[in-house]
């Protein structure tokens, strides 16, 4: 996984990620110069073209490349790699028709690291725009919980 900022690359160790510094993502020469190991699949989610470029870069024969992200300049791909390496890149923009129902399911579960993938402090409506800040800035490493109206304290 890679991620600019110090705090999310923190976040996704502690998940379990192997994580690289985006510097570290030029397109390498071959496959696995940025892991022991090829992957099966890539997700890349920033919409980069350099880091499109090195998730292609990373997958072993067979693999496929998931483009998440919508960015601005387009990558460029080496056809011959994904015609010798019979990798597939394929596109995920729209969620599935149950995925609001699993995510519910997934959130309920006593085993879910809630603590370490939502903000500690739900923020009211007024602190929205803040909140927007610390998560561009990295400030803000997990999801934070837009609390519209708060109760007063009796």
């Amino acid at each position: 996984m890679s991620e600019p900022h110090p705090r999310r690359r923190a976040l996704a160790g502690r998940l379990g990620a192997v994580t690289v510094e985006p510097d570290a993502l030029v397109p390498p020469a071959s496959p696995g110069d940025l892991v022991d190991e090829p992957f099966d699949v890539a997700l890349e989610c920033s919409g980069h073209a350099g880091a499109m470029q090195a998730a292609l870069a990373q997958l072993k024969r067979g693999g496929t490349l998931v483009l998440v992200g919508a960015g601005m300049h387009a990558p460029r791909f080496d056809n011959n790699r994904i015609l010798l390496n019979e990798l597939v890149i394929t596109g995920a923009f729209v969620y599935d028709a149950d995925g609001f129902e699993r995510s519910l399911e997934l959130l309920a579960r006593p085993d879910f690291p809630a603590d370490v993938l939502i903000e500690p402090d739900d923020v009211p409506l007024e602190g929205l725009y803040d909140a927007i800040v610390g998560l561009h800035e990295g400030d803000l490493a997990a999801k934070v919980m837009i609390v519209p109206q708060q109760k007063e304290p009796a």
